[in-house]
């Protein structure tokens, strides 16, 4: 259902109280920035002030010690003015009037058949159509943006949800939804950027199709899960992933495994998983429960195979051993 006129100029009114309050947090963001690159900047004057005493006093170990800390300092400093310059750029972005505001609304109604606020949540959302990556199908997804954030020295990442309206997770992982959206936030990856600028000038709109633009692919390089492996599981064993299909099932434990984990008895040839077998201490081969026994002198594992061919080693030692005494006796009679 579309909201009415006045319905809209409201939302209108309080998305654009947002979007002030957003701008504002974001001068306090710069004065947080801006704290540690003052820290940092102490921090240089008393490694300054070391290295002067290390070469006054020719320390040249002391002295390279403290040039290193002094280059990591650096370092760390000019990542910290990049951040407060980056900031500062950002904070000179006008916000849009409540009239055009509306307007952009009105789009994102247009856009997605619908757009729904929650007034006791301060929420903002739209629902994308069904969305399926190859042969995946994982559903429609509902792009929540919460307009009581505390603005963005919290993160744009805490601003909206993603959430899967009917869930299709990963076999391995339930929280994963999409292979980029794990607890229902969104990795966007080279969208993050762009995300944040929309959000920042109040394009709601285009900030919605964003969001919708990074679920509608998808980025082999970055998934929580791939695709591959998304209605597959992990090794019992090893702990790698498999598709699938493409595991196997041990008949004796009931856990699933992959191929290198697997293996199989030698006497019926039926597979199972390598800690299922046993190992014949007679011909060194691997058998099921079913096709082993033990020797009834040592109790050994021996194959059935093996016990009928009288193939114990312990058999193999007492006719080694009755040689040697019937030899002893033969020496001693001659």
């Amino acid at each position: 259902m579309s909201l009415s006129h006045r319905e809209m100029a409201r939302v209108a009114q309080q998305t654009h109280e947002w979007l002030k309050t957003l701008r504002v947090s974001r001068f306090g963001d710069i004065a947080a920035k801006l704290g540690s690159v003052l820290s940092g900047m102490e921090r240089l004057q008393t490694l300054g002030r070391r290295l002067q005493m290390c070469t006054s006093r020719n320390w040249p170990t002391a002295a390279a010690e403290v040039s290193d800390r002094l280059s990591d300092c650096l370092g760390w400093v000019v990542r910290d003015i990049e951040k407060v310059q980056n900031a500062a750029n950002r904070s000179d972005v006008s916000i849009p009037s409540v009239s055009d505001v509306a307007a952009d609304l009105r789009q994102a109604e247009s856009e997605f058949g619908q757009l729904r606020y929650d007034r006791k949540a301060a929420m903002l959302s739209v629902t994308t159509d069904a969305i399926r990556l190859g042969d995946v199908y994982l559903g429609e997804f509902e792009i929540q943006l919460q307009l009581s954030s505390p603005g963005e020295s919290a993160g744009y990442k805490d601003m909206f949800r993603v959430v899967a309206m009917a869930p299709h997770p990963a076999a391995s992982d339930d929280t994963v939804t999409h292979p980029h959206v794990r607890d229902e936030q969104l990795c966007a990856g080279d969208a993050t950027v762009a995300i944040q600028s929309a959000l920042s000038q109040g394009r709601i709109c285009d900030f919605f199709l964003l969001v919708k633009s990074v679920l509608s692919q998808y980025n082999s390089g970055s998934p929580y899960v791939s695709l591959a492996n998304w209605e597959g599981g992990a090794c019992y064993d090893c702990g790698s992933y498999f598709g699938s299909g493409s595991s196997y099932t041990c008949p004796a434990c009931e856990h699933d495994f992959c191929d290198d984990c697997m293996s199989y008895c030698r006497h019926c040839e039926t597979s199972y998983c390598q800690e299922c077998l046993t190992t014949c201490s007679a011909c060194d081969d691997s058998f099921c429960t079913g096709c082993m026994t033990r020797c009834p002198d040592c109790r050994k594992p021996i194959c059935k195979t093996c016990l009928e061919d009288n193939q114990c080693t312990c058999h193999q030692e007492k006719e080694n051993d009755d040689e040697s005494r019937n030899e002893a006796v033969a020496e001693t009679t001659a």
